[in-house]
């Protein structure tokens, strides 16, 4: 397990008008506010990146009939908020003024680590190491000697009977 150091979440805004243009207009006036919410918090351009634009018919079925109710345009942007360890409080922060603006979509809030290569690293010396355990074990269960490693794989559930053929046959 690790501390989250970073977030990354959607946030979007729809909106339905009789036109088009008045749809993608009323989206952009309510992007503008969350651009500079996240500009307020330090959260750099290179973090906010547009990651769908929709422009859509809008209907409503009613009595059995389609019923065109306007045009819809709808934004999503993805924003990374980094260094969550030294100042906790900005993603609430950012959280509760954005979720202030009316009719916004906050979406796939993910808590993930910016740099896991070291503790990719440690998992598979953990995993590895604990492997090697169980297989001692078994081998001390059954009155036998480890000999040496045949192969190594991530796959779930393989047998060695099943690897061998898997390698003698591969996909």
């Amino acid at each position: 397990l690790a501390q989250p150091d970073m977030v990354v979440m959607n946030i979007g805004f729809s909106h339905t008008a009789k036109t088009t243009k008045q749809a993608k207009t009323e989206v952009e006036q309510t992007m503008h506010p969350i651009m500079n919410i996240l500009r307020e918090e330090s959260v750099e351009d290179k973090f906010v990146k547009t990651v769908s634009l929709n422009y859509d018919v809008e209907y409503e079925y009613r009595s059995g009939g389609r019923v065109l109710i306007g045009q819809r345009a709808h934004q999503t942007i993805a924003v990374t908020v980094n260094d969550m360890i030294n100042v906790p409080e900005r993603f609430s922060s950012i959280l509760d003024k954005i979720t202030a603006i009316d009719k916004v979509e906050v979406q796939n809030i993910q808590f993930d680590i910016e740099h896991k290569t070291e503790l990719f690293k440690q998992s598979r010396e953990l995993a590895y190491q604990k492997a090697y355990d169980k297989a001692l074990q078994y081998a001390e269960l059954s009155g036998r000697k480890i000999g040496k490693r045949l192969t190594n794989s991530e796959v779930i559930s393989r047998d060695v009977a099943q690897t061998r053929a898997f390698q003698n046959n591969p996909l």
